[in-house]
C-alpha cells in the first residue's frame, strides 16, 4: 500500500568494499530496509508552510526558526528500518524494527500528547483522557498526527481527539 501510494520507495544498493577507520576495510552488503521519503518536494513544502505560520508553529528564538527551515532543505531520504536488535515492529511490515534514531523521532512526537495517553512513566495507568492502548489504531493516529479526518471506526470519541490537538 505505501509503496503504491509513493509513501516509500525502493533502495537497491550493490555489494561494494569501502574503506573506514584506520584504513581498514568493510563490506557494506545489499539490505532490504524502508526508507522515510524527507526528500519529497511536496512533503518539504508542506512542512515549510507549517513551521512559516506563526499560528501553527512557534520556537524560542529567531535562530532555531531559521535553523529550522534550513534543516527541511538538506533533509533526503532517511533509513528507518533495521531487521535485528530490539524495537518497535513496523506497523505495516513487521518483520522489520524501526530504526532507533527514527523511533527516537516517533517517540518525540508521542510525547507531545503521551500525558494525554498513559498516566506513568510506564504506561500502567490510563492518562488523563482515560484512552486505553487497546484503542489507539492507525486512524487515531492519521488523525491526531496527519490531521485526516475522523472516521467512525475510530474508537475513542472526537471530542477526546480534538484536546490532543490544542
Amino acid at each position: 500500500m505505501l509503496l503504491l501510494d509513493q509513501e516509500v520507495f525502493l533502495f537497491f544498493n550493490e555489494l561494494k568494499i569501502k574503506i573506514f577507520f584506520f584504513l581498514e576495510n568493510c563490506i557494506v552488503s545489499l539490505c532490504d530496509q524502508w526508507y522515510l521519503k524527507y526528500g519529497d518536494e511536496d512533503w518539504k513544502n508542506l512542512l515549510k508552510t507549517h513551521i512559516k505560520d506563526p499560528k501553527k508553529f512557534w520556537c524560542f528564538t529567531d535562530t532555531v526558526q531559521k535553523e529550522m527551515e534550513g534543516t527541511v532543505d538538506w533533509l533526503k531520504e532517511w533509513g528507518c528500518s533495521r531487521s535485528f536488535g530490539l524495537g518497535t515492529q513496523l506497523p505495516w511490515d513487521p518483520q522489520y524494527l524501526i530504526e532507533s534514531l527514527s523511533d527516537s523521532t516517533i517517540y518525540m512526537s508521542y510525547y507531545t500528547i503521551s500525558h494525554y495517553m498513559q498516566g506513568d512513566l510506564y504506561g500502567f495507568t490510563q492518562g488523563t483522557l482515560g484512552i486505553p492502548a487497546t484503542d489507539l489504531s492507525i486512524e487515531f493516529w492519521d488523525y491526531v498526527f496527519l490531521g485526516k479526518e475522523y472516521k467512525p471506526s475510530i474508537k475513542v470519541p472526537e471530542e477526546k481527539l480534538k484536546v490532543t490537538k490544542t
